[in-house]
């Protein structure tokens, strides 16, 4: 399981986007205390789900304008 793969399917976009939208705040992401850095990236999947629907009804209410 990649947490930052499958986020990357689910928005159609690459990995490197995910990253970019986790660095800069963008995308609700949890770390895990680990190897590296700042520890593994995970993105659960009902916040990512919590996400995508308010970006849809912002962009609906964008198109309403």
């Amino acid at each position: 399981m990649n947490p930052i793969k499958e986020a990357a399917e689910a928005l159609g976009v690459s990995r490197d986007v995910i990253y970019c939208m986790v660095y800069r705040g963008v995308l609700p992401h949890n770390r895990t205390q680990g190897k590296g850095k700042k520890g593994k990236i995970l993105i659960p999947k009902k916040a990512l789900e919590k996400w995508l629907m308010g970006k849809q009804r912002i962009e609906q209410k964008i198109k309403k304008k």
